[in-house]
């Protein structure tokens, strides 16, 4: 009689990850108007860091992207929780474009505007659920900048410190959000 031991591959350990966290967050959310929540696919290659496509009704993340959140430990579920979050938000918000974490660079107008929002819904989603992303939002974004090697002055897009500027205004967001919410549940359970 002998034991056979299975050990899962790198891709196949990054979509089990993902797909809990994206389960989880889903249910958190509950806008089950599309049914199920998004396929999920892990790109071997580099591609587009993570992406929603609406048609498809698909979420992808590079395993590269997967391996930065990585870095960061005891949160790197919280980092990926961000990524994650972000690209579902688009498609709770109904954003008919294919979204692509890693070309917010080629974004312009309300699509900037659409991007900030998805911030702010996917990380508030992602306290919801448990997640402390909100807080890792800077060092996420730096991570994958350099990571990608994506220029500080990307040509349409605000610069590297710009648009860690936007995450810093995202925080102080989600952090009223939460305070809100917080001080609407005290109220509720003392009948207010």
């Amino acid at each position: 009689f002998s034991i056979t031991v299975i050990h899962a591959t790198p891709i196949q350990e990054a979509k089990a990850q993902v797909k809990k966290i994206v389960t989880h967050l889903h249910k958190t959310n509950g806008n089950f108007l599309l049914g199920d929540a998004p396929k999920i696919v892990i790109n071997k290659e580099r591609k587009y860091g993570a992406s929603y496509n609406p048609k498809l009704h698909r979420l992808s993340i590079d395993l590269e992207l997967y391996n930065v959140c990585q870095t960061f430990g005891d949160q790197s579920v919280d980092a990926l929780a961000f990524i994650i979050g972000h690209e579902m938000a688009h498609c709770y918000m109904e954003h008919p474009y294919f979204s692509e974490f890693n070309n917010y660079h080629q974004s312009s107008g309300i699509e900037i505007a659409s991007e900030k929002g998805a911030d702010i819904y996917g990380l508030f989603n992602a306290y919801l659920a448990g997640y402390e992303s909100f807080q890792l939002i800077p060092d996420v974004i730096n991570k994958i900048y350099d990571t990608y090697n994506l220029k500080d002055h990307l040509k349409g897009y605000p610069s590297r410190q710009e648009r860690l500027t936007i995450a810093t205004e995202v925080q102080v967001q989600i952090e009223e959000l939460i305070d809100i919410y917080e001080a609407a549940n005290f109220l509720s359970a003392i009948g207010k």
